[in-house]
């Protein structure tokens, strides 16, 4: 998955589960982050590697074996997104570009 030039605004995370997540060389720049809540968040099997949070831009970060549940994305703006196996369930996107 690649992002770039994107801006997270107002985003709520509630009952999300990571599974398997691999994190490589991924660098985190000129990312804005406003307002972000995580609640009731699993993390299992997550390997971050090389990350950077600066700010913050997506670029070459692969989801493999991820499954989202029960998330909701507000004022959330997506630029140039690659998505590869992921499963969405119960996802609520508002406002989204």
């Amino acid at each position: 998955m690649r992002k770039k030039g994107v801006k997270w605004k107002c985003v709520v995370w509630k009952g999300v589960e990571w599974k398997s997540v691999e994190w490589k060389g991924v660098e985190w720049k000129g990312v804005e982050w406003k307002s972000v809540e995580w609640k009731g968040v699993e993390w299992k099997g997550v390997e971050w590697k090389g990350v950077e949070w600066k700010g913050v831009e997506w670029k070459s970060v692969e989801w493999k074996g991820v499954e989202w549940k029960g998330v909701e994305w507000k004022g959330v703006e997506w630029k140039g997104v690659e998505w590869k196996g992921v499963m969405w369930k119960s996802v609520e996107w508002k406002g989204v570009v």
